[in-house]
């Protein structure tokens, strides 16, 4: 299972990358969904987990590991395994962070999942398999905090959301002035 998105163009990519909690700060996150709700598309948004928690991440920093993000991780795939990745999101985001067991449970039940196949997948070789390859991903990008922020693989530290807005512009007409000269 690749990594969820929003809607996909030949645009720019918003890629994400979070430490197993359900999305960027609400500060960042506000910025990134007007954007791509803005050029429908145009830019798609990209998820990826970067879990800090030595469970599954062996450079978790200590002091910074935050338990429990390998299960929020897991679960967030496998709610996207049922194409609700969104909603798990979201409902997640308005969780207290960590979530336990019991309020994984609940805001899949809450979103709609298929209880059995959401604890039969989260537990799953295949959805573990596909949080480390993101953790991989997050490695080998040198990831040492969340969120992360890539727009077209340019990293992007500490922006807000008319930052992201200008550059998001700027890559469109970037993409648009290349395929003219092509």
């Amino acid at each position: 299972a690749g990594p969820a998105s929003r809607p996909a163009g030949s645009g720019p990519a918003i890629r994400g990358s979070t430490g197993g909690r359900p999305g960027f700060p609400a500060s960042t996150q506000a910025s990134q969904r007007p954007v791509t709700d803005q050029y429908p598309g145009a830019v798609s948004l990209v998820f990826r987990h970067f879990p800090l928690d030595g469970a599954c991440n062996p450079i978790a920093r200590r002091g910074l590991d935050e338990g429990g993000a390998c299960e929020t991780a897991y679960a967030a795939v496998a709610a996207q395994r049922q194409g609700k990745f969104w909603e798990f999101h979201d409902a997640l985001f308005k969780a207290h962070f960590p979530p336990g067991p019991e309020a994984l449970q609940a805001i899949a039940r809450e979103i709609g999942l298929d209880i059995d196949r959401f604890n039969a997948e989260r537990a799953s070789e295949e959805v573990r398999a596909a949080v480390r390859q993101d953790t991989e991903l997050g490695t080998r990008l040198r990831l040492e905090e969340t969120p992360a922020i890539f727009i077209n693989k340019r990293r992007l530290p500490g922006l807000g959301a008319r930052s992201i807005e200008v550059i998001i512009k700027d890559a469109i007409k970037g993409g648009a002035a290349q395929q003219g000269a092509g």
